[in-house]
């Protein structure tokens, strides 16, 4: 990929990292053998914050977060009747204890939201969690409309939550690991 860098036939390297061990990529990082980085952030999933975005941030490496609404859960959407459809990743996702769980954990982040910023959607919130990491390039939602395409771009205005308001957040850090969560029972 240097070589190709060099001889002009590609503008940069991105990796997307893996979904549970973000900082493996660090080393790369260091040998300056990456230009952006695509990792899983949200509300839910902060752990890239502690390691790999200060790493990004420091280096100037792009940082574009995937799966920031995690996978529609922290559009505030969901509910115990939710299904999904054969052949979405949702249905697998979500699959036994794991819906009840995460709606547990995302009415916590509604209240949190209704006393803090009423006006604003769940989406929104998590969105804009997303955006004010001061690493954080962009952020890719999944898009299904017109109406979520303006209101997932409404958070890229550039009204960021401080340092305060987003300390406030950790306490919704949550490292699942669905995958290998015994469902049945």
């Amino acid at each position: 990929m240097t070589k190709l860098k060099q001889q002009g036939k590609i503008r940069a390297v991105g990796v997307s990292v893996p979904d549970a061990t973000p900082d493996n990529v660090i080393g790369s990082l260091a040998l300056e053998k990456v230009d952006a980085v695509q990792v899983i952030y949200n509300l839910f999933e902060q752990y890239p914050r502690w390691n790999l975005l200060p790493v990004c941030q420091k280096l100037g490496i792009g940082v574009i977060v995937r799966v920031p609404l995690d996978e529609s859960a922290l559009t505030g959407k969901l509910t115990s009747s939710t299904m999904f459809p054969e052949g979405d990743v949702r249905r697998h996702y979500f699959r036994g204890r794991n819906l009840p769980a995460v709606l547990r954990r995302v009415e916590e982040i509604r209240k949190f939201k209704d006393d803090h910023y009423p006006a604003m959607s769940l989406a929104e919130l998590a969105l804009r969690y997303c955006l004010s990491h001061s690493a954080v390039s962009t952020v890719i939602p999944g898009i299904r409309s017109t109406a979520q395409a303006e209101q997932n771009t409404a958070p890229s205005d550039g009204r960021l939550f401080t340092t305060e308001e987003l300390s406030l957040m950790n306490r919704f850090a949550w490292r699942k690991d669905f995958w290998h969560v015994e469902v049945d029972g």
